[in-house]
C-alpha cells in the first residue's frame, strides 16, 4: 500500500483484524484510486467496499455470475436467477 498499488488481491482481509482495523481497511478500500479482487466470507465488509461482485459457478453461463453493485444487489440477481431456474425445472418436469 506504500508504493500506490494500481490492483490489490485481498484473501479474507478482515480475518484477524479487530473492528478499528476492519474500519480503517473499509475507509481505504473506499477512498483509493486502486482496483481491488477481494475473496472473503465478511458479508459486511462486502456490503460496504464492493462496486461489483463476480461468482464463480459452473451453472451460469460461461461459469460466472457477474453483478454490478454491492453484496445486497448481488443478493438480488442471485436470488432471481436461482429462482428463474427452480421454475424453468418445474416447468420442463410437468411438460
Amino acid at each position: 500500500m506504500v508504493g500506490e498499488p494500481e490492483v490489490m488481491l485481498l484473501d479474507e482481509p478482515t480475518n484477524h483484524l479487530d473492528l478499528a482495523g476492519i474500519e480503517w481497511l473499509e475507509a481505504l478500500m473506499t477512498n483509493s484510486s486502486f482496483a481491488a479482487v477481494t475473496v472473503s466470507h465478511d458479508r459486511y465488509f462486502l456490503e460496504s467496499t464492493c462496486t461489483e461482485i463476480v461468482e464463480l459457478n459452473r451453472i451460469f453461463a460461461g461459469g460466472l455470475l457477474r453483478v454490478k453493485g454491492n453484496f445486497s444487489r448481488f443478493l438480488e440477481e442471485n436470488r432471481l436467477i436461482w429462482s428463474r431456474k427452480a421454475a424453468s425445472r418445474r416447468a420442463c418436469a410437468t411438460a
